[in-house]
């Protein structure tokens, strides 16, 4: 949802919005013929995780001059995580390898970040966005858990844990251009930096708490082109394609069993249809073809030898929206 304001004639414009923002969602049934999803402690028995990002902006737009534009948007955030097992915090432990990991129902965080961002008008065809989104933190998830191994005296009793998860910083580059009333193209690039962002940096597992860093998700550019063409009764036709690289890598495979972030090639197409005079109804569809990425297991020594584990993900998402103009 999003509002946006601006007083005719006037040089400032209000906006504010409630805007999913980012997620991942996987539920896997425990496999004994599979070793990642084999019952506890040899593998990590049924695997499932959710994580959602709600942006909260509120955003305010100063026409600095004739032709350049200036906003500043303070972020404001909601996350929500939850996890069977949650391999972010140390296992219960009974020897060398007898290890289980605990589950920690849904937590939810508030975060705080800010935008800053430039428009200026080349030409009437032509015009430039630059925009920098800062890392938002977020207060550390915690949880009232409970020790996961039998073999310990203590089996079943509670244990705080805390996992600290923010968003990361991006910077953003785009070209609009408009050669006449009915075409609209755009041109984006960005830059996304997960690689310093708390939850997502990428290490070896620690041989003392028995755990990463991080996700080990790898910065990624994106790179996104898209075409509008808008019909003189006000249908309009849309299309666009996006290539980024994926965030998980190889050697981080193993940690993102729950959170495979494999996408690259992203296709969208849309219309748009004027309803009312005021209101206008927008459909959409998106698709991320299959990808996988693989890697080897891994432990406290490193890679382990002559191990793999590839996970494949793909995306179907469809969109309904209006715009109401009064």
């Amino acid at each position: 949802m999003g509002w946006a304001y601006r007083p005719e004639d006037g040089s400032l414009a209000l906006g504010f919005g409630v805007l999913g923002l980012a997620g991942f969602s996987t539920d896997y049934p425990a496999d004994p013929a599979n070793p990642v999803l084999v019952p506890q402690p040899q593998g990590l028995g049924r695997v499932q995780a959710d994580y959602t990002l709600l942006q909260i902006p509120f955003a305010v737009a100063w026409q600095a001059t004739e032709d350049l534009s200036l906003g500043f948007q303070l972020n404001g955030g909601w996350a929500t995580l939850e996890a069977t097992p949650f391999a972010g915090v140390s296992p219960d432990c009974s020897g060398p390898t007898t290890c289980f990991f605990t589950s920690v129902d849904k937590d939810g965080a508030f975060g705080f970040g800010f935008q800053l961002g430039l428009h200026y008008r080349v030409s009437d065809a032509l015009g430039l966005g630059l925009s920098y989104v800062s890392e938002q933190s977020y207060e550390d998830f915690s949880w009232n858990a409970t020790v996961a191994n039998p073999n310990l005296p203590t089996f079943g009793l509670s244990r705080r844990v805390r996992f600290d998860l923010d968003s990361p910083q991006r910077i953003g580059v785009g070209l609009g251009f408009e050669p006449n009333e009915h075409w609209s193209l755009g041109l984006d690039v960005r830059w996304v930096n997960y690689s310093d962002t708390d939850g997502f940096e990428e290490g070896p597992i620690d041989p003392v708490t028995q755990t990463a860093p991080g996700l080990g998700w790898d910065d990624m550019f994106v790179y996104a082109v898209g075409a509008q063409y808008r019909f003189t009764n006000g249908i309009t036709l849309r299309a666009g394609y996006n290539l980024s690289d994926a965030a998980v890598q190889p050697q981080t495979a193993f940690f993102n069993v729950q959170s495979p972030a494999n996408f690259e090639d992203h296709y969208t197409v849309g219309l748009g249809f004027p309803l009312y005079d005021q209101l206008d109804v927008h459909v959409g569809y998106y698709h991320v073809p299959d990808n996988a990425v693989g890697g080897p297991f891994q432990s406290p020594l490193g890679p382990v030898p002559g191990t793999r584990v590839e996970n494949e993900i793909s995306v179907d998402s469809f969109l309904f929206a209006f715009t109401f103009n009064p």
